[in-house]
């Protein structure tokens, strides 16, 4: 389970085994997040990716920022295998 947190500025890995019980956790700190508005999230191979539409911003993994003109109504792909790039 991949989730992100903007109040603190961090994502999260959550594993859970079949019966749905949390057998590790994992947080990162991504300090550009911290503050974020609504939030969108994916992952390309077990990378997670997040996008503040409203505010134009894409947090890649390492918790890089890039800037995207006109991204209020963007919405991030479906999670899917590793790659380069997403879309």
């Amino acid at each position: 389970i991949y989730s992100a947190d903007p109040k603190a500025g961090t994502v999260t890995v959550t594993g859970v085994d079949a019966n749905g019980v949390v057998v590790s956790s994992e947080s990162e700190a991504w300090s550009e997040l911290k503050g974020a508005g609504d939030l969108q999230i994916t992952v390309v191979g077990d990378r997670p990716v997040v996008l503040d539409a409203a505010a134009g911003n894409l947090f890649l993994p390492g918790g890089k920022r890039l800037q995207l003109a006109d991204a209020r109504d963007a919405k991030l792909q479906q999670g899917g295998p590793g790659s380069d790039f997403v879309a």
